[in-house]
This record gives structure tokens, C-alpha cells and sequence, in this order.
């Protein structure tokens, strides 16, 4: 008998991964400690900031942006354990806003500036002639007042940024 080395993996329980969950699925040589977190964001902290986990889903952004920075202490992976595409809108006041180049000079509310919905919705924006250096961005959390989690990594964007 082999042993099995016990690897412990945070993640949301997603439709994709949940036969890994109840062991339907099984990866050979592995003891799977599937650690259910229907928060990403709270994931997200604990990996990057103390490494709690062998393995977790993880921002994709937050994965470049550490790379980016030089803090290459994990390896990512090509799985995408959600198969929701949240990048697809903005919500806008159409009394005012008429065009996407209308937006320049505003103001724009953003959970995280360096989230993946956040940067590839900036770059929809610039492509639709948006200048995001004259947007006055907002983070904050969308539950409660005060910020959306606690990252530990991210490099401080060049931005104008503010904080709830």
C-alpha cells in the first residue's frame, strides 16, 4: 500500500468542482482535504497573506500583480473553477452618461481596483475611449462600510484611488 501525501485546497463549491468535493473524483497519490469557502475574497487573504492552504483558488490579477512584484511564491495553474463570467457591465446613471467617453473626470466604485472584473472592465473602457487616468476611482466593499477584504500583496496601483 502507497501512501497518500494529504493536500489540503480552498475553494468555493462550485458546480466544476463539486465531484472533487464528494470524492467521485479522486486524484491518485493524493489525500484531499477540500476545504469549502463560499467567499473568495476571504481565500484569497488567507493564501496570500499566510499561506493557509496547500493550494486555493486564487485572483487571477492578484496572481499577476504578485508575480509583477516580484513575490513569485506560487505556482498558478490553467483551472478555472467558477464558470461565471462577471465582467460583462457597468451599472451607469443614463441621465448623464450617454456615451462611454462621458465617464471621463467621474467618479467610479469598485470593490478592488486591482480585482479581475475591475482590470478587464478598465480595459473595455480605454478601448471604448474612457481616459482612466482622469477617473476618480472608490473601493470598498458592496456589504458593508469599510473595505472588500484584506489584501496583503497587491502593489499600490498608479491610480487615483480613494478608500471607503
Amino acid at each position: 500500500m502507497t501512501s497518500r501525501v494529504p493536500i489540503s485546497f480552498a475553494c468555493g463549491l462550485y458546480d466544476r468542482m463539486e465531484a472533487l468535493y464528494t470524492g467521485e473524483i479522486k486524484a491518485q497519490g493524493i489525500d484531499l482535504n477540500f476545504i469549502v469557502h463560499n467567499h473568495p475574497r476571504d481565500v484569497f487573504n488567507r493564501m496570500a497573506g499566510g499561506h493557509e492552504f496547500d493550494c486555493s483558488e486564487l485572483s487571477l490579477s492578484e496572481y499577476v500583480c504578485r508575480y509583477a512584484a516580484g513575490k513569485r511564491d506560487f505556482v498558478a495553474i490553467p483551472v478555472f473553477p467558477s464558470r461565471a463570467f462577471r465582467h460583462g457591465f457597468i451599472a451607469v446613471n443614463s441621465n448623464t452618461i450617454k456615451f462611454p467617453e462621458d465617464l471621463n473626470g467621474k467618479k467610479m466604485g469598485v470593490q478592488l481596483y486591482t480585482m479581475t472584473a475591475a482590470v478587464w472592465i478598465c480595459s473595455i473602457l480605454r478601448q471604448s475611449g474612457v481616459d482612466l487616468d482622469t477617473i476618480t476611482w472608490i473601493e470598498g466593499s458592496m456589504e458593508s462600510p469599510g473595505s472588500h477584504g484584506k489584501p496583503t500583496t497587491l502593489p499600490p496601483p498608479e491610480a487615483n484611488l480613494h478608500h471607503m
